[in-house]
C-alpha cells in the first residue's frame, strides 16, 4: 500500500477529529456507567467509580500502581547485583504512517498499511527475539517494558533489562548482532534505573499542552483508541492479575517474595477465572456475584431486600463456602424464582440470623422510616 499524496500533513499521533470525538464519547459512557452504578451490601453502598483504577477514572491511583511495580522490579534485581541496560526498539520505515519533512509530519509513501496495534505486536516479537537469546533466558534475567507512540502514531518501545553479571558480556554481544541502528539503540550507562524508566512512564501519562478537562493527554487517547498495552513485566514476580486483587497487602516485591515462598495461593475455576486468593492461610480475595443497582433506574437492592427474597421463595439452593481450614466464610443462595446466585459473606449471614430473630420489629421499623 502506498499514498499518492506525499506532502499531506497528518494530525498528531494520527488521531483525527472523528477519532477524538469517538474516544471522548466512549470515555463519557464508561464514566457515566461507573458513576451511576453502585455496589450495595449490609455495610452501605459505594459507586463503582471508587473501586476502579483506570487511566480516565482514577489516574493517580493507576499511576501509583505502576510506580510501585517499577520500584519493586528495580529493587529486586539490584539487590541481586544484576546490571541495568536500556534498549529502545523502533520499527522499519514501512510500519510508519508518517515521516518528518521540513519539521512537519507528513504521509510516508513507503507505508505498508500496518495499524498501530499490528505494529505493537511486531515490537513484541522483536522483544521476544531478545528474550530467546541464550545469554538472556538461561540466567534469570528480567525486563520491564513501556510503549510510546511516535508523532505519526507508530509505536516504539523502551525496555529496561537487568542482566546477570555472568552473562553480561555475551548478552551485549548477542544483542548488537541481533538488531542494528536505527531499529535498536542501547544505553549501557544507566545510573538510576527507576528515574530512567519513570521518565518514559510519565511521558505516556502527561502532556501539559494537550491534556483535556479529564486530565487525559492525546497519548492516553492513542492507547485507548488503538487498544495497546502500556506496560509489561517479566515473569518471576507475582502474576499481575493476582497482585491487582491484593496489592493493599504489600509492595510488588514483598508479595512476589511471598508468592515465590508458597505463602500466596490462588484458585481458579474450570474456565480459568480467579476465584479466591489466600495470603498465609487468610482469605484475602473472593470472587462473588456483586449486588449492583443503576441510579438512573431508581433501583435499590439492599441486604434486607435479599433476605426478603429468600423468605418469599418456595425453595432455595445454598452452597456454603469454606476457607482452607474448613471455616465457614460465606454462602451462595439461588431461589426458585430468580435463577442467579447471590453471595452472603460471614457478616451478612450473621446479620441474616439476627434479622430472622427480629423480623417483626424490623418490619415495623421499615414502615416508620419508609425504607
Amino acid at each position: 500500500m502506498s499514498f499518492q499524496v506525499y506532502n499531506k500533513k497528518i494530525p498528531l499521533y494520527n488521531l483525527s477529529k472523528k477519532d477524538l470525538q469517538d474516544i471522548d464519547e466512549q470515555i463519557q459512557r464508561n464514566k457515566d456507567f461507573l458513576n451511576n452504578t453502585f455496589v450495595y451490601s449490609s455495610k452501605g453502598s459505594i459507586p463503582l467509580t471508587a473501586l476502579t483504577h483506570t487511566i480516565y477514572n482514577n489516574k493517580i491511583a493507576y499511576i501509583s500502581q505502576k510506580v510501585n511495580q517499577i520500584n519493586s522490579f528495580c529493587e529486586y534485581y539490584e539487590n541481586k547485583g544484576f546490571i541495568p541496560i536500556m534498549v529502545t526498539l523502533t520499527l522499519p520505515s514501512s510500519y510508519h504512517y508518517g515521516k518528518i519533512k521540513n519539521g512537519k509530519v507528513v504521509e510516508n509513501p513507503s507505508y505498508s498499511g500496518a495499524t498501530p496495534l499490528q505494529s505493537a505486536k511486531k515490537l513484541t516479537k522483536m522483544l521476544a527475539s531478545i528474550r530467546y537469546l541464550r545469554s538472556y533466558r538461561d540466567y534469570n534475567n528480567g525486563f520491564f517494558r513501556t510503549v510510546e507512540p511516535h508523532k505519526d502514531g507508530t509505536p516504539h518501545t523502551h525496555c529496561l533489562f537487568y542482566i546477570n553479571p555472568i552473562a553480561y558480556d555475551n548478552f551485549i554481544k548477542d544483542l548488537k548482532a541481533l538488531y542494528k541502528e536505527p531499529l535498536m539503540k542501547i544505553d549501557l550507562n544507566v545510573k538510576n534505573a527507576v528515574a530512567y524508566v519513570a521518565k518514559y512512564l510519565y511521558k505516556t501519562f502527561y502532556d501539559d499542552i494537550n491534556n483535556d478537562k479529564n486530565g487525559l493527554s492525546l497519548v492516553d487517547k492513542w492507547f485507548i483508541h488503538n487498544k495497546i498495552m502500556r506496560f509489561s513485566i517479566s515473569r518471576g514476580f507475582i502474576p499481575l492479575y493476582i497482585y491487582k486483587k491484593i496489592y493493599q497487602k504489600g509492595t510488588l516485591l514483598e508479595l512476589s517474595q511471598k508468592y515465590s515462598d508458597g505463602l500466596i495461593r490462588a484458585v481458579k475455576n474450570d474456565n480459568g477465572v480467579l476465584q479466591t486468593v489466600y495470603l498465609e492461610g487468610e482469605l484475602i480475595y473472593q470472587k462473588t456475584d456483586t449486588f449492583v443497582a443503576r441510579k438512573d433506574k431508581k433501583f435499590l437492592f439492599s441486604t434486607l431486600a435479599l433476605f426478603d427474597l429468600l423468605q418469599s421463595c418456595n425453595t432455595y439452593e445454598q452452597i456454603n463456602v469454606f476457607d482452607e481450614f474448613d471455616n465457614l466464610v460465606g454462602a451462595y443462595f439461588k431461589t426458585d424464582t430468580i435463577n442467579k446466585y447471590y453471595y452472603f459473606d460471614e457478616f451478612d449471614m450473621q446479620e441474616y440470623d439476627f434479622y430472622m430473630e427480629n423480623r417483626d420489629f424490623i418490619s415495623d421499623l421499615e414502615e416508620q422510616i419508609d425504607f
